[in-house]
């Protein structure tokens, strides 16, 4: 089974965000930073539900974010890939490519 960390580690590696800045929220400077870290975060909640046994509750938690923001950032990325964003399903692929390598990631 895939752990939280794990998928943690794939959406840093592959959006080349630090593991720190995605559970605090700080780290990367600018409107357009924080808006990548957001979005790296809504992934990885996603790819969790999609992956995980674990709970809202627990998906939240790993990234110090609640229930209602993890069901959120899922409903967002649902969104996203269902009107066909090719940025955000270009980013899902590349994070899921990620982890079927074992974290061996490279910028495309």
């Amino acid at each position: 089974m895939v752990k939280l960390e794990d998928i943690l580690s794939a959406v840093s590696a592959s959006m080349l965000i630090p593991v720190e800045a995605l559970k605090e929220g700080g780290g990367v400077k600018g409107k357009r930073g924080a808006r990548e870290v957001t979005t790296a975060r809504q992934i990885y909640c996603f790819i969790a539900r999609e992956l995980t046994g674990c709970s809202l509750y627990e998906i939240g938690k790993a990234v110090n974010r609640d229930h209602a923001t993890a069901l959120y950032s899922i409903n967002t990325i649902c969104g996203y890939i269902y009107i066909g964003d090719r940025k955000v399903i270009r980013i899902y692929k590349k994070v899921i490519k990620c982890m079927e390598t074992t974290f061996s990631c490279t910028m495309e």
